[in-house]
C-alpha cells in the first residue's frame, strides 16, 4: 500500500469549458467571416447583371444602326441578347429615335434580391450619352457618378 502518496489520473481529451471556448472563437470569426463572403458573392452575381446589359446595349446599337429608333422589345433585338439571367429580369423602357433604358432588376426568388444597396441597375441612353444608374431597396435611384454599383 502507498500511503501519502497520491495517484492522479490523467485525463484525455477536452473539458467541456475548452470546447465551449473553441466554439465562441469559431462563433466570432464566423460572424465576421460570413457577411463579407455574402458581400463578395452579390458582387460577382451582380456582374451578371452587368455582362447582360452590355450585351443588351450592342444589341440596341447594332438595332439603331439599319433603323430609325432603338428596339421597344427584346423581339426586335437579335437572338442573342438576353430577355433575363438566373437572377435579375430586364426590360427595355422607353426606347425610340433619341434613346432607351435597360433595367436589370433582382429576382425576388434569388438571393440577389437581398442585394439591399444595389437591387437594380439601369443604362441609359439620353441623346449619345451613355447614364449608368442603380436602384437600392427602397426605389431610390442613385446616378452618382462613383455608383459603387458599377464597378469600372
Amino acid at each position: 500500500m502507498h500511503h501519502g502518496a497520491r495517484m492522479t489520473r490523467r485525463s484525455e481529451g477536452f473539458t467541456l469549458i475548452e470546447l465551449m471556448i473553441v466554439l465562441g472563437v469559431l462563433g466570432v470569426l464566423l460572424a465576421i467571416a460570413l457577411p463579407s463572403y455574402q458581400d463578395s458573392t452579390r458582387k460577382g452575381r451582380r456582374s451578371e447583371a452587368v455582362t447582360a446589359l452590355t450585351q443588351l446595349q450592342q444589341a440596341q446599337e447594332r438595332h439603331r444602326a439599319s433603323n430609325t429608333a432603338y428596339a421597344a422589345t427584346f423581339a426586335a433585338l437579335s437572338a442573342s441578347a438576353p430577355a433575363t439571367t438566373p437572377h435579375y429580369n430586364l426590360s427595355i423602357d422607353g426606347a425610340g429615335p433619341g434613346g432607351y433604358q435597360i433595367t436589370a432588376s433582382a429576382r425576388a426568388d434569388s438571393p440577389q434580391f437581398g442585394d439591399t444597396a444595389c437591387r437594380g441597375l439601369i443604362v441609359r441612353a439620353a441623346s449619345g450619352v451613355m447614364i449608368y444608374e442603380s436602384v437600392n431597396a427602397a426605389s431610390a435611384v442613385d446616378a452618382a457618378n462613383a455608383n459603387r454599383c458599377w464597378a469600372r
